[in-house]
């Protein structure tokens, strides 16, 4: 539960990183009355449903929805594939890789020091 936290603040983190770096598109917020097919978490976004078609993985549906049901719930819903140098990058597979490595703070600390 612990890294689940911890991921939806990295994404948070990551939303207000990328107002300011205009190179990449992550996400934000849709435009006023916008509507669409939903996902069972509630996302407005076609891009949201590139995440549930990265893996089949059994637990990577329960975990998008809970995480974009959130998401939705903090006003920060995915509109945009996550997206680094150009790479979508797959949440439920960065959330399994964190988790492995022991957690947010233990993998930061691996890779910086």
């Amino acid at each position: 539960m612990l890294c689940f936290a911890l991921l939806c603040f990295a994404l948070l983190f990551l939303k207000m990183w990328c107002r300011i770096c205009s190179r990449c598109v992550v996400l934000q917020k849709p435009p006023a009355g916008s509507e669409g097919g939903k996902p069972e978490g509630g996302t407005t976004s076609a891009a949201a449903m590139k995440q549930y078609e990265m893996g089949d993985e059994l637990e990577r549906k329960p975990f998008l929805d809970k995480l974009f049901a959130y998401l939705d719930d903090k006003g920060a819903p995915v509109t945009a594939t996550p997206m680094i140098s150009k790479n979508p990058i797959d949440l439920y597979k960065l959330y399994t890789i964190v988790k492995k490595g022991g957690g947010l703070l233990e993998v930061r600390r691996a890779l910086f020091g």
